[in-house]
């Protein structure tokens, strides 16, 4: 009976914890893993840019997910061609994702030293 009070106990400390990660991190992060994971060659595209669900008006970042994608391939050339500001936006948000990280493990090391 201890060890199942004991087990209870770390899962909802693991939640505490969970609760302490940006969850903007998260959905950045996951964002490029599917971009790394996508072909770059498909012509499928995949949008939420209204005028272009509605009336086939290409958004201005059209093909920014191609070039990033390109990119996780190291095809500067195909990543640059397929839209010029897919490698800036690459490292914008890798710099953000860096920034959020460090935010959330500050938030750890607060609430571990809080709880000793």
């Amino acid at each position: 009976m201890q060890a199942i009070k004991q087990n209870r106990n770390s899962i909802s400390h693991y939640f505490r914890y969970l609760k302490l990660v940006e969850p903007e991190a998260l959905i950045w992060l996951a964002g490029l893993t599917l971009l790394a994971l996508s072909d770059p060659l498909s012509d499928e595209h995949f949008t939420l840019f209204l005028p272009d669900i509605l009336f086939g008006i290409k958004s201005p970042g059209y093909n920014l997910g191609h070039s990033i994608a390109y990119l996780f391939r190291f095809e500067i050339a195909n990543s640059f061609s397929a839209h010029p500001l897919g490698i800036p936006a690459f490292l914008i948000l890798t710099y953000r994702i860096g920034k959020l990280g460090k935010k959330t493990i500050d938030n750890i090391n607060r609430f571990r030293s809080s709880n000793g």
